[in-house]
């Protein structure tokens, strides 16, 4: 009797693990083997392709280097011309990109890209 149920408590941890690797695997396009696609912000648990260890990813943020430099340009112009209530100067300080790299061996996995919605003009 106790067997059965220690049966049963390991089938149901095992259909709890499967469905949460169906659903990690679930919200990836895969185009490439290990380039995952829609990441999100933050760290998820993935299988390596290249070590084959499951294991939480590393994430860096990436600041494009064109959002540095155009910040620092436009932000210039503004003070030069007192007019800093214009526009909002700081949207290209927002450019960043989130790299998830594996823990182990480092594999590049993909990236999480922050994007803003488009304007609208009205």
């Amino acid at each position: 009797m106790a067997t059965t149920t220690e049966e049963q408590q390991q089938q149901q941890q095992q259909l709890k693990q499967a469905k949460k690797e169906l659903e990690i695997y679930e919200n990836f396009a895969t185009p490439l083997p290990g380039t995952f696609l829609n990441l999100p912000q933050e760290s998820v648990l993935l299988k390596c392709p290249s070590c084959g260890i499951k294991d939480k990813t590393v994430v860096e943020n990436d600041l494009k280097w064109w959002a540095s430099e155009l910040n620092r340009i436009v932000g210039c112009v503004f003070v030069t011309f007192c007019c800093c209530c214009c526009l909002d100067y700081i949207v290209p300080c927002k450019q960043t990109d989130r790299s998830h790299y594996c823990g182990n061996c480092g594999c590049y996995f993909g990236r999480a890209m922050k994007r803003r919605a488009p304007l609208k003009i009205k």
